[in-house]
């Protein structure tokens, strides 16, 4: 960690001794590429995310709603247990259908 990473630029640079003389780069003095601060230096970067992709949205909805279905069968499943283990089913029960529903 020697090295700021590639796009970054360290403005302060210092070695402290009880590093083995590491040279240690303060957060608040790294800024990011000043390529990447302007909005068109973004754009090729996203572009490949303005074209729809059928498969990926049927995917991500199969997907969704499987796991949907699958805890809510096993809340349903878990009654016979306990009411504490369907109420700690309903959390990421209710995480798939609110990903139902922004999808």
């Amino acid at each position: 960690m020697g090295q700021p990473t590639a796009g970054l630029a360290a403005t302060h640079e210092k070695t402290a001794g009880e590093n083995g003389g590491t040279p240690i780069i303060a957060a608040d003095t790294i800024s990011p590429s000043p390529d990447l601060d302007s909005p068109k230096a973004w754009t090729p970067i996203l572009n490949r995310y303005r074209q729809q992709s059928w498969a990926r949205s049927i995917f991500e909805l199969a997907l969704t709603a499987g796991l949907l279905a699958v805890f809510w069968t096993v809340m349903l499943a878990s009654l016979e247990v306990g009411y504490w283990l369907t109420l700690l089913l309903a959390v990421p029960t209710a995480g798939f259908l609110v990903r139902i529903f922004i999808l």
